[in-house]
């Protein structure tokens, strides 16, 4: 049985002293979250249902009776779109009346963005 290391490049070509920053292990699946959150569903090139829909909440009084659905919509979608990626738990927290802070836990680590 060989140790096989996954990499994959940053998928926004970030730059380091040694060139093109490169993911390994678990933090490839981290890369692929924070790709999947910056990609609105239908803006890849023949994979048009891949990425989310969150600019559909964009124009929504975001209280904490709109974080449910949130949470609900990156759960399902990231099941489908990234089914390699077990994701234990999502979490939707109102920051202020534009912002919301979306936390995936998978055994990954905690991946948060603000939106």
């Amino acid at each position: 049985m060989s140790n096989s290391i996954i990499e994959d490049i940053d998928y926004l070509m970030k730059l380091d002293s040694g060139g093109v920053v490169v993911h390994q292990d678990s933090s490839v699946y981290v890369n692929n979250i924070y790709e999947w959150l910056d990609t609105k569903e239908g803006t890849v090139f023949g994979w048009p249902a891949w990425g989310n829909a969150l600019d559909s909440y964009k124009h929504e009084n975001l209280t904490t009776d709109l974080e449910v659905p949130i949470e609900n919509h990156v759960l399902r979608k990231m099941r489908v779109d990234l089914p390699h990626i077990p994701v234990s738990g999502v979490r939707a927290e109102v920051l202020d009346f534009d912002h919301y802070l979306l936390s995936i836990k998978t055994p990954f680590g905690v991946v948060e963005k603000k939106i």
